[in-house]
C-alpha cells in the first residue's frame, strides 16, 4: 500500500502542523537567545508571537501528557486577561512587557522543550 501524503500532511494539527509548531518554537529559543542584540522587549515579544502561531499551528487533542502540561504552562504566558494594552499596541506586546526574567527563562524552557517533541512527534510521521 502506497503512503498516502494527503491523509498525513493536510489539516492543523497533521504532521505539517507538528513540523510547523517546531519551526516556531525552533525561532523562539533562538529570538530568546539573541535578545541582548535585538533587545529584550523585541525579543520577549518576537518569542511569545512565535509560541502563539506555533500553538495556532496545531490541534491540542493530539498532544501526549508533557507537551499537553507544556501547553498549558504556556498559555499562562500569553493569556492577555489583566493586561493594560496601550494604544497602538498588540496583546502579546503587552503581556511581553509585564514578564519578568524568571518568566522569560521559563518561556525558554518551555519553547525548547515543544520544540523537542514536536520535532520527535514528526519524525514519527516521516
Amino acid at each position: 500500500m502506497l503512503f498516502d501524503v494527503r491523509s498525513h500532511t493536510i489539516g492543523i494539527g497533521g504532521f505539517m502542523g507538528f513540523f510547523r509548531a517546531a519551526q516556531c518554537f525552533a525561532t523562539a529559543v533562538d529570538t530568546l537567545d539573541a535578545w541582548n542584540e535585538i533587545g529584550r522587549e523585541k525579543a520577549v515579544e518576537a518569542a511569545l508571537l512565535e509560541c502563539n502561531e506555533g500553538l495556532s499551528s496545531i490541534s491540542r487533542d493530539k498532544l501526549s501528557a508533557p507537551a499537553d502540561a507544556w501547553v498549558a504552562e504556556l498559555d499562562l504566558f500569553l493569556d492577555p486577561s489583566g493586561v493594560v494594552v496601550a494604544p497602538g499596541q498588540g496583546q502579546i506586546a503587552a503581556k511581553a512587557a509585564t514578564l519578568t526574567a524568571e518568566d522569560v527563562g521559563r518561556v525558554a524552557e518551555l519553547a525548547k522543550s515543544l520544540q523537542q517533541w514536536f520535532s520527535a512527534e514528526n519524525r514519527k510521521g516521516l
